[in-house]
């Protein structure tokens, strides 16, 4: 390519870019106080002003963007969704993300070869870029988030928001005193995907350190979504420490009973109201989907719905005065407006993260699939805080092959451990006893034999 024909192209790009930015959609999140110092971005628009290193043009706030050297993603033979798999992470957690990439590149995304977003509230360092990009298999696209994104709503009282968190209560409870893991979650409920970069996908896949995935993926999950006309999948559902959202469901029913449809009858609007909900909406259950792990079709945030429900949230301020999470809230709103069938429970994707994993209940296939995980072990069956057999109860997913076979086996086992607990205790309660008897005995012995030396005394003295 030629001088002159470079900068037709970036002439051609340029053009392009400015057009979006008259596209009424578009937010304005232009901020002087962004963090662009000392990168590519630090100009008016955010956005780079060199010739990206493909044929598409830079999104406002794209910081960087690496193409593999064997990148196939322009291979007509490969079918893909426009897709993305997505990474909220830190410079700091270098080294635990490049575990998760290492996995996930071999088990699923060698195959077919997905964009990797990275986004961070602070810009990436080059070490971070150079590492991860290294591993990924499609184009790694490294964004910042805009501060506006990031930070406090003018309508939050901070001092009070730092009181609250500082607080007794709020020190016993995980992640209760931490100010950037409140961020996050508002982040997740309102944020990522309007960012610039998340724009331009239908789906995403989000993906997070300190994460492990013991079984090859080997459909596409994306476009399982897509032919199957799902909305959203999960592999894992728990209890919510209730401490943490004490006034969400409230708080959520006030918006929910504004809407047309009442969303409260589960049996008029199909929906999934009887998993997060056992008294017809009364009250919540706790149950949400864990979206550490969760594969999505945008559109689902891209409405007037979910963003209505999202700014009357943050309006009533519980990101920061308690601890509400992006798990609870999306499985909240999306458990009310969307159809039951537009759920999936994905149970052949084995999944592990901090204090829970999955194994697919189907030995064919953990055969094919090449695992590595022990279904007897599987969290999602062992666990009372679990809600995956709740979901499949009440949801429209069809249970695992072998699913039943586990729990049968869990069941007889739990009932052995049990009949051997009762022996156990049986046999303690009868060595007590027998203890008790000796003891018994060996006072009485003692007390006999004072009193025989006691007469044996009297007669000496007689």
């Amino acid at each position: 390519m030629t001088d002159e024909q470079i900068r037709e192209q970036l002439k051609n790009i340029q053009e392009e870019q400015l057009e979006r930015e008259k596209e009424p959609h578009t937010e304005n999140l232009l901020d002087d106080q962004d963090n662009v110092l000392g990168t590519k971005i630090a100009n008016d628009h955010k956005r780079r002003q060199d010739l990206p290193p493909d044929s598409q043009p830079w999104a406002r706030y794209e910081i960087d963007r690496v193409i593999p050297p064997k990148y196939k993603g322009n291979d007509a033979t490969i079918s893909r969704e426009n897709a993305t798999l997505f990474t909220l992470c830190r410079n700091s957690e270098l080294y635990e993300i490049l575990d998760s990439i290492q996995q996930l590149e071999t088990r699923f995304n060698g195959n077919f070869h997905y964009d990797w977003v990275f986004l961070n509230e602070e810009p990436f360092s080059p070490e971070f870029i150079e590492l991860t990009s290294n591993m990924v298999s499609g184009r790694a696209r490294y964004g910042l988030i805009p501060r506006k994104h990031w930070s406090y709503p003018p309508f939050i009282d901070q001092e009070r928001a730092k009181e609250i968190r500082e607080s007794r209560k709020w020190s016993a409870i995980t992640y209760g005193s931490s100010e950037s893991y409140r961020h996050m979650c508002r982040f997740n409920s309102l944020f990522f995907y309007k960012h610039p970069i998340m724009e331009e996908y239908d789906y995403y896949w989000r993906v997070e350190p300190h994460v492990n995935f013991a079984c090859d993926i080997i459909d596409d999950p994306f476009k399982f979504l897509k032919e199957n006309k799902k909305k959203y999948g999960f592999t894992i559902s728990m209890r919510e420490l209730p401490n943490t959202i004490e006034s969400l469901w409230a708080t959520s029913k006030l918006y929910f009973k504004k809407l047309a449809t009442n969303v409260f009858d589960a049996e008029q609007t199909h929906n999934l109201l009887n998993f997060i909900s056992d008294d017809g909406g009364e009250s919540y259950n706790y149950c949400h989907y864990w979206t550490n792990f969760e594969i999505a079709d945008l559109s689902i945030y891209r409405n007037d719905i979910y963003e209505g429900y999202v700014q009357h949230l943050d309006q009533a301020g519980g990101f920061f005065y308690e601890r509400w999470g992006d798990a609870p809230i999306h499985s909240i709103i999306f458990s009310l407006i969307l159809d039951m069938d537009e759920i999936f429970l994905f149970q052949n994707i084995s999944y592990e993260h901090t204090v829970a994993k999955t194994c697919p209940m189907n030995d064919a296939f953990r055969k094919e699939a090449k695992c590595i995980c022990n279904p007897v072990e599987d969290w999602t069956i062992r666990s009372e805080s679990c809600c995956n057999l709740k979901f499949l109860e009440v949801g429209s997913c069809e249970k695992n092959t072998d699913l039943d076979k586990y729990l049968n086996a869990l069941r007889e086992k739990q009932a052995a451990d049990e009949e051997l607990k009762a022996q156990q205790k049986k046999l303690r309660m009868e060595t007590a006893r027998r203890q008790s008897e000796a003891r018994r005995k060996k006072t009485e012995e003692r007390r006999k034999n004072r009193l025989q030396a006691q007469k044996e005394k009297k007669k000496v003295r007689e």
